[in-house]
């Protein structure tokens, strides 16, 4: 069924469709980065980045699946009072309000095979002290998949 990787894929083609929107309005590039991919913050591509973080799938059923501890990370560097960060985590959380929906991909595929469904209440984390590179700071998520036999 490959569920962990169906959503995992789908989650990170929002963030590289958001990338250049954000770019759009921040004026900067944006990279987009799978945040549990590296065990050193510092080591993160230069520039801004967004991502996905703390990643996680806890099971409900064959149908419905719930993602707890998902983050959407963002980090910035060089921005003056964290002005660019905040637009980015401004768009990030009005996208994980309840209700609003991803598409839901096939990792293998393409497919679109369903939606999902952010749910409960997002939240923005406070600002990660100690880097030296970057500011980080990300929004808590959860969503449920829905399949299209179900949706």
């Amino acid at each position: 069924m490959n569920t962990l990787s169906n959503i995992h894929a789908s989650i990170f083609a929002y963030l590289s469709l958001l990338a250049p929107q954000l770019e759009t309005l921040t004026g900067y590039p944006v990279t987009v980065v799978n945040f549990d991919s590296y065990t050193d913050m510092n080591t993160l591509p230069d520039g801004d980045v967004i991502g996905l973080g703390e990643f996680s799938l806890v099971s409900s059923g064959d149908e419905v699946l719930d993602l707890s501890s998902g983050i959407f990370m963002a980090g910035t560097v060089n921005d003056p009072n964290n002005m660019r960060l905040i637009k980015i985590l401004n768009v990030l959380y009005d996208d994980c309000q309840p209700t609003k929906v991803l598409p839901y991909y096939a990792e293998a595929s393409g497919a679109e095979v369903g939606i999902l469904v952010f749910k409960g209440e997002a939240q923005v984390l406070p600002v990660e002290k100690g880097l030296s590179t970057k500011i980080l700071q990300g929004v808590l998520f959860e969503l449920a998949a829905i399949n299209d036999s179900v949706a």
